[in-house]
């Protein structure tokens, strides 16, 4: 029989859950429930992209963050065992109002598609490329005029390279985050809708469906790569495994891997010579 791969992998850390366990990935502080099939990147094709199903787990951690602390985590209460890990971040703490956040990988040539979609009923969060600009679109509450952001100082984001899009909630301040670095303007949080609101009707990646989509023009898929979705810095496998998210539907095209020229057929193509 094959030999079965470590869930941790070689030099993954391992935190026991009551029924699993959870990893810590090399040179990362993401939260994992493994190493190895939890981080396969998937690639949208052709209009496909995918639904997660909201949880009472996600409620709860919105709801009762003085206990969850942002973490579906729970460590020993031993002060003396707490000050020797290297805990990692989002990870249950003493510090109050724990930030927020949703991350994802992306990669295309494609200019144009919706990479993350977030509502609460007619409320909504759109972060999607435009033009290779990443454009953050949100509405709160049906009177007033939506909230549109384009960031357009880190070039075209169509490139075919990984990038890291986040959205960062905390102390009343949103941030959008690429690669690392903060992007466009901070919003005041009380005037945007929140990305991970504890009654979430809806939570998309890659593309939303028609019947979901608040605006009057036809939502445009994203053609590419995704991986590393998380929640809090705990991956959320796009297969629905996750610690959070445990529920994931998919729609038309959605591959395990990344491989190819994803989106070549929309790209603007340059001379190779």
């Amino acid at each position: 029989s094959p030999i079965q791969q470590p869930v941790c992998g070689l030099y993954g850390s391992c935190y026991d859950r009551w029924n699993s366990v959870s990893c810590i990935c090399d040179n990362s502080d993401l939260v994992s429930p493994n190493c190895n099939d939890a981080l396969e990147p998937v690639t949208l094709t052709e209009g496909g992209f995918i639904e997660f199903k909201i949880s009472e787990t996600h409620r709860r951690m919105q709801l009762l963050d003085t206990i969850y602390k942002g973490s579906t985590l729970w460590f020993p209460r031993n002060d003396r065992q707490r000050r020797s890990i290297n805990y990692p971040l989002g990870a249950a703490t003493s510090s109050p109002q724990p930030a927020k956040s949703l991350s994802v990988m992306f990669r295309t040539l494609r200019r144009d598609g919706i990479i993350i979609f977030s509502a609460t009923n007619k409320d909504f969060t759109s972060v999607e490329l435009v033009g290779g600009h990443l454009v953050y679109v949100s509405q709160l509450g049906s009177a007033g005029s939506p909230v549109n952001m384009t960031v357009r100082d880190r070039g075209l984001l169509s490139d075919y390279n990984w990038h890291n899009l986040t959205l960062v909630s905390h102390h009343r301040g949103l941030r959008l985050m690429l690669d690392g670095k903060k992007v466009g303007e901070e919003l005041d949080s009380a005037g945007v809708h929140d990305f991970l609101d504890p009654y979430l009707t809806d939570l998309y990646l890659g593309g939303v469906r028609r019947d979901v989509f608040p605006q009057d023009t036809v939502p445009i898929s994203f053609s590419g790569c995704l991986a590393n979705f998380t929640i809090n810095n705990e991956i959320q496998p796009l297969n629905g495994s996750g610690s959070v998210l445990w529920e994931a539907v998919h729609y038309g095209h959605v591959l395990t891997g990344c491989s190819g020229l994803v989106g070549v057929g929309e790209a603007v193509t340059t001379d190779p010579l």
